[in-house]
């Protein structure tokens, strides 16, 4: 209580437009009083400590369509891939180990919100997704859009929310519709057909370009040099070309008996034969890329 008092200190220069009311109790019980007294809100930012699934269930009822909403996580074990059942309990989902297992740990969370979402009729488009190993966070503004009117609603949530197949016989893998027989599947660098699982998760791009090209002009603007910087990492991270993780260069120099390559070289020589490429905000020694790892090997 006192934190709180001298958070929300008085202004001395107060400005009369802005105003601000503290309530202490459990997230979920303040959601659906706001709901019962019609109060509803442009942007709800869900700020837990673990993951708790019933907060962001209860949200959806206090956020205004069109309105944002900023989830949160801070469980690695769920998304680690050696806690199976910590991420069933989380997100209803299974998760298994592999090298993007952060990147994984962004989509199980976006992809959540998007199911919940549907229950409402509502759509999640990420405006910007975001990890920092420190906890490890993972943390996704969105934005709810009612589903009819999304651009191509009931398909993209069909198309966005996904599993994905790892290769048991190298790093490889690739992401796979809700609708595909994964008996059929196939490594695209090894050609094996034994793989392991994950998901449901979110497939589809955890940023939108246009917000962040806003973003990015205004933080150049402000002179925050360090926040544009990233911004031009998560405009290349876009690409909804690009799959939904990455390769370690670890991998690749292991794979090939040689010491890791300089990412930037990397990116060179797969981008000039043709594959898109892009950093990855969430491992400097990392690359996203449309080439199979067997490509990023022999590079």
């Amino acid at each position: 209580k006192d934190w709180l008092r001298n958070r929300f200190k008085p202004n001395p220069n107060p400005n009369p437009i802005v105003t601000y009311e503290v309530r202490r109790g459990d997230a979920s019980r303040v959601f659906f009083k706001c709901l019962l007294d019609n109060d509803f809100y442009d942007v709800v930012d869900i700020d837990t400590f673990s993951f708790m699934p019933r907060i962001i269930q209860a949200a959806y009822w206090v956020v205004r369509r069109d309105g944002l909403m900023y989830v949160t996580a801070t469980d690695g074990l769920a998304s680690g891939g050696r806690a199976a059942r910590r991420t069933f309990e989380r997100y209803g989902s299974w998760t298994t180990p592999h090298a993007a297992v952060n990147e994984a740990g962004l989509r199980y969370l976006v992809g959540f919100a998007a199911e919940e979402a549907a229950k409402h009729g509502l759509a999640v488009r990420p405006w910007f997704s975001l990890y920092s190993s420190h906890g490890p966070v993972f943390r996704a503004m969105l934005r709810l859009e009612r589903l009819r009117e999304a651009p191509d609603g009931e398909v993209a949530l069909a198309d966005n929310v996904g599993l994905y197949a790892h290769c048991n016989h190298c790093p490889d893998g690739s992401a796979l519709p809700l609708s595909a027989d994964p008996g059929v599947w196939r490594c695209p660098s090894c050609g094996a057909s034994s793989y392991r699982l994950a998901g449901p998760l979110w497939t589809g791009p955890l940023h939108c370009s246009d917000a962040l090209d806003r973003m990015r002009t205004e933080a150049t603007a402000l002179g925050w040099d360090e926040a544009a910087e990233l911004l031009d990492t998560l405009v290349e991270e876009s690409d909804d070309a690009l799959p939904p993780y990455y390769y370690t260069t670890r991998d690749i120099s292991k794979a090939a008996g040689v010491s890791p390559p300089p990412l930037g070289d990397l990116m060179a020589t797969l981008g000039q034969s043709g594959a898109r490429v892009a950093r990855t905000h969430i491992d400097a020694r990392a690359v996203k890329t449309d080439a199979p790892f067997s490509a990023a090997v022999v590079t």
